[in-house]
């Protein structure tokens, strides 16, 4: 969406084969609708809206996205049904380290909590780690990067009953090329064979 003073709106598409049992569907998912502060509620996200489903009209089966608390109001008006939550989870490795950035007026208080309570993290995660040992006739090895055909062949063994995206390498090495991204997979591995792998993709954000 343009404005007298440029970029005033923005809703990018990914398109993706979602897969059922042996059916194929073709979806887009809309990511990060970005509409500048000072354009909002000017009718920007609905016009920018209205031209996205008449583009996928035709060309896909579904949309479907993860959009947080602000967003919804605006698709609802659109029709779009909420299927459930996805959960997150969260492992603080230093707290100490995730308070110093921290920008609010109580950041200091904030910080020193942190600090204090980091080597009764530390003990935490060691003792969670120690509790999560494998067996010892699986082997674990650290891969750069993402292989592929590994990782493909594992999923083939383990699909999905539900709706997912199928890993193929195609897939694989496009959505973990993020040039951002410093990305490991761990293997495990069981007479040698692959059993099991986690892909981990880790982003540096302000320092």
């Amino acid at each position: 969406a343009d404005g007298d003073d440029g970029l005033v709106g923005a809703e990018p598409l990914i398109p993706y084969e979602l897969q059922v049992d042996d059916r194929t569907i073709e979806s887009y998912q809309p990511v990060d609708w970005i509409v500048h502060p000072e354009h909002r509620r000017q009718g920007v996200f609905s016009a920018m809206t209205e031209l996205l489903l008449e583009y996928v009209t035709g060309r896909a089966s579904l949309l479907y996205s993860f959009p947080n608390e602000e967003l919804l109001p605006g698709l609802r008006k659109f029709d779009w049904a909420e299927a459930g939550t996805v959960p997150t989870r969260y492992r603080v490795q230093d707290a100490g380290a995730l308070a110093a950035i921290r920008r609010s007026a109580n950041s200091s208080t904030a910080r020193r909590l942190a600090t204090l309570s980091s080597p009764l993290v530390g003990q935490g995660l060691a003792l969670a780690d120690r509790l999560g040992s494998p067996a010892e006739s699986v082997a674990v090895e650290r891969v750069d990067g993402v292989p592929a055909a590994i990782v493909h062949d594992l999923y083939l063994a383990n699909r999905p009953e539900r709706v997912h995206v199928p890993r193929t390498v195609p897939y694989l090495e496009w959505r973990f090329a993020n040039p951002r991204w410093e990305t490991r997979t761990y293997v495990a591995r069981r007479g040698g064979a692959p059993v099991a792998s986690v892909i981990a993709a880790a982003e540096t954000v302000a320092g």
